[in-house]
């Protein structure tokens, strides 16, 4: 299977549904604030008072007719339905062409050098209605935390924490190697514990605003980036700790019924959390 651009980690594809970065494009799809306004008004039918959407709205309206309903379909469903369609396809243009074998070297590299330079002109004056994937360097692993750290919040923490204790999200989201599997128990034992909470409090909060500003990039057709952007709007960990309550028990029925149907009901698994026998078995 041939390798992927470098991005991150050298994950390879994902068989025939996408690669690691389609994955996390739908995850940060589902916790971006946007797009989950857009979802309430587009398919729920709610009332959004407009005083409460980003300036943009209309722009992550757009793009939810065109990216379609991450909510209430798992990855599988939505990348058979709409993900494969809306992503810019990899690959570059053949070309044929005649070469005058009287010419220089010199020569026949310059007339290659325009030719190609005007096909990318042309190739960039061509406007694409969908997704480009960025290529920079936020690794597979990066994306993973910073969505992790969201849907733990959601899952198990949701507001029972205050911002001053953020250190014991950071500890169950392993978010510091140094800290790694640490209880908060063992934290309290550390010679400076209350400087080391203070230093999780600040890594979390800054792992919660990048996770923020790629949900919300994501939103607006642009992933994964880092570019910050405010919207007005902060995550809505009660929309995600319901949604994710019913994601997973529509996820295991889908398994359950795969599984019955003699059908490989391991692909409906989150991709992120196979990476290493993912690896082994496509080296």
């Amino acid at each position: 299977m041939k390798k992927l651009q470098p991005f991150g980690e050298g994950w390879k594809e994902i068989g025939q549904y996408g690669t690691f970065r389609h994955d996390f494009f739908y995850k940060f799809l589902q916790i971006s604030p946007s797009y989950q306004l857009a979802y309430k008004k587009l398919v729920k039918g709610l009332e959004i008072n407009s005083e409460a959407t980003p300036k943009d709205f209309d722009l992550v309206l757009e793009n939810f007719k065109k990216f379609g309903n991450v909510f209430d379909s798992n990855y599988i469903f939505w990348w058979n339905d709409v993900g494969y369609k809306i992503f810019e396809r990899a690959g570059g243009t053949n070309l044929a062409f005649t070469i005058d074998t009287r010419l220089s070297k010199d020569e026949l590299i310059k007339q290659f050098t325009e030719l190609v330079d005007r096909i990318k002109v042309q190739h960039d004056k061509v406007e694409f209605d969908g997704v480009r994937l960025l290529n920079n360097k936020i690794t597979a692993h990066s994306l993973h935390l910073r969505h992790y750290i969201v849907t733990a919040k959601a899952e198990f923490f949701l507001n029972k924490v205050k911002k001053e204790q953020n250190w014991t999200l950071a500890l169950f989201c392993n978010l510091s190697k140094k800290f790694k599997n640490f209880s908060q128990e063992d934290l309290e034992q550390t010679p400076d514990s209350e400087d080391n909470k203070i230093y999780l409090n600040i890594l979390t909060s800054k792992t919660l605003k990048e996770a923020y500003w790629i949900a919300e990039n994501a939103a607006r057709g642009n992933f994964p980036s880092l570019d910050k952007i405010d919207t007005g709007l902060a995550f809505d960990y009660r929309f995600l700790n319901k949604f994710y309550v019913n994601f997973y028990k529509n996820l295991f029925s889908t398994m359950r019924d795969a599984e019955r149907n003699g059908d490989n009901y391991m692909k409906f698994i989150d991709p992120s959390k196979l990476v290493k026998g993912r690896k082994k078995k496509l080296n």
